[in-house]
């Protein structure tokens, strides 16, 4: 199942606070789109919206055409999964518990897990690396293990739109391109990605569509080879910088001036 995601002339705001003024967006579905941009530009809000968890100033979110205001939130939790930033378990919750919990639009009132639902928890830990310390309590896990388990509980609840609020914080180098890599092999299975990133080499790396934001408003997107121009990146992000491509990956590369 794949989504398409629409937005119009979308509008946020905290109280009298402005967040995002009049966006107008095409998230392409089966896609890596990553989300870039100085802090309190809108990135997280914007995920928020997509959720529902922060109601709309103006403005209007489609999914497959249909107004994501009248889908039910059961339904809407099986369509949609979000890692936030601020991540707080239960205190004593273990790994596997913790996991299960992506489980939760799709199991009945009690929340109770039948043998399916097990093996996609099996399956979810095992692809993040965790599944060694499933019955471990969260709390004593390292700050990249918690992020990790967190993400397993993501892969569970099955979504066909997975939304990533900074997913490799806390995470050390080698962890941060497990993840990135993990992005990249969902939406090349299908799914559609997005995820708020700080690092733009990574972004233009492994995301399909580069979206740069500022000041609420969309400055640019596209593909990384679209976007990683140097005019762009100093008006957003008042830094000047070379862009070169990466020998490797062949994809566009941000190196600081002086």
């Amino acid at each position: 199942m794949t989504i398409a995601i629409e937005l119009k002339d979308l509008s946020l705001r905290y109280g009298a606070t402005p967040v995002l003024n009049g966006l107008n967006l095409h998230i392409p579905t089966g896609k890596f789109t990553v989300l870039v941009g100085p802090n309190g530009c809108g990135k997280s809000s914007l995920l928020k919206a997509l959720i529902r968890a922060l109601p709309l100033a103006r403005g209007e979110i489609t999914l497959d055409g249909k107004a994501q205001s009248q889908i039910p939130p059961r339904k809407l939790a099986r369509l949609m999964s979000l890692l936030p930033q601020t991540l707080n378990a239960p205190d004593g919750v273990t790994v596997r518990q913790l996991v299960a919990y992506g489980r939760s639009p799709h199991t009945n009132l009690w929340n109770r897990l039948d043998g399916s639902d097990r093996a996609v928890v099996d399956s979810a830990m095992t692809r993040l690396n965790i599944a060694a310390f499933a019955d471990r309590p969260v709390a004593e896990l390292s700050g990249g293990q918690r992020q990790r388990a967190w993400l397993a509980m993501v892969l569970a609840q099955q979504t066909p739109v997975i939304l990533l609020d900074e997913p490799t914080s806390y995470l050390d180098i080698a962890h941060q391109v497990e993840v990135l890599r993990l992005c990249r092999e969902l939406a090349d299975e299908g799914r559609t990605v997005v995820a708020v990133l700080h690092d733009l080499n990574q972004a233009f790396r492994y995301g399909d569509q580069v979206i740069v934001l500022q000041n609420g408003q969309c400055m640019a997107a596209g593909a990384p080879q679209e976007v990683a121009r140097e005019d762009l990146l100093h008006a957003a992000f008042d830094i000047r910088a070379r862009m070169i491509t990466d020998p490797e990956a062949l994809t566009p590369m941000m190196i600081l001036r002086k």
